[in-house]
């Protein structure tokens, strides 16, 4: 489907009237009576007719704000992807957030291995003939 806004060269906000005029305008430059045998201008009269078939009429017209506003316009051919390509793009992406994931569990895991080994570093000697405090690997012996 077309951008029918841009085929009449009217702005999205256009007004039904204003839509109309640039229609007629249109309409009478590229007339197949006016331009006998000119097959590209057949061609324009056509899409034109065709663009404010769908823009004249407000039901038709919103379905497809809906859709241009939905769909993104691409300038060539050449732009335009094929499902197999978005799949790829959508398997890149799992496999980046699957990888995300793997490394912030590696780094929960080396986190609370070292935490795990600080405690142990900090615990205390209980000994009912020396004074308790953390282990320095020195012996109080003022009691």
């Amino acid at each position: 489907m077309m951008n029918y806004y841009t085929i009449l060269g009217c702005k999205v906000d256009s007004t039904p009237e204003q839509i109309k005029a640039q229609y007629r305008k249109l309409v009478a430059l590229h007339h197949p009576d006016k331009n006998f045998g000119s097959l590209e201008s057949e061609n324009k009269f056509k899409l034109i007719l065709e663009a404010y078939e769908v823009l004249s009429d407000p039901i038709k017209r919103r379905k497809h704000d809906i859709y241009i506003q939905t769909t993104p316009i691409k300038a060539n051919a050449d732009q335009i992807k094929s499902p197999k390509d978005n799949l790829v793009n959508i398997y890149k992406l799992d496999l980046l957030v699957y990888g995300l994931l793997l490394i912030i569990v590696v780094f929960t895991i080396i986190k609370f291995t070292n935490t795990t080994d600080n405690s142990a570093k900090n615990a205390t000697i209980k000994d009912p003939n020396k004074t308790e405090r953390p282990h320095t690997g020195e012996i109080d012996f003022t009691k």
